[in-house]
């Protein structure tokens, strides 16, 4: 199993499909982007990610992103991933976003688990 395979498991098995969202909270869709938020936009874990493309005006879905988290007066986390294609980053930032810490997902290719705990593979 390649890198870009283990990349297009965790997306279709984690990203699309909104599995980190909290029982209770919102999880909508807006275009290309996945949103999960409670209802009470006072609470904390308001989260937004567009585990596919932008397309081709990657301004517009973020700026809808950020007119919406403004409207419901909501501390949204934005989350990338290095792959994501465009690079939203910098659109993220000259809207006034900042990134609090860089996370990576490590993926394990389970065929190079070893069978028995303290044993190793080859």
């Amino acid at each position: 199993m390649t890198a870009d395979d283990l990349l297009q498991l965790f997306d279709s098995q984690v990203r699309l499909h909104d599995r980190d969202a909290a029982p209770g909270f919102v999880v909508d869709r807006d275009g290309p982007v996945h949103r999960t938020y409670p209802p009470d936009a006072g609470e904390r874990g308001a989260m937004v990610e567009c585990p596919g493309s932008l397309g081709d005006d990657p301004d517009r879905w973020v700026a809808r992103q950020v007119e919406f988290s403004s409207e419901r007066g909501q501390v949204v986390e934005w989350k990338t991933y290095g792959y994501d294609q465009p690079d939203s980053r910098p659109i993220l930032i000259g809207l006034g976003m900042h990134a609090v810490a860089d996370t990576r997902p490590y993926l394990l290719d389970p065929s190079l688990v070893a069978a028995e705990p303290g044993s190793r593979t080859p």
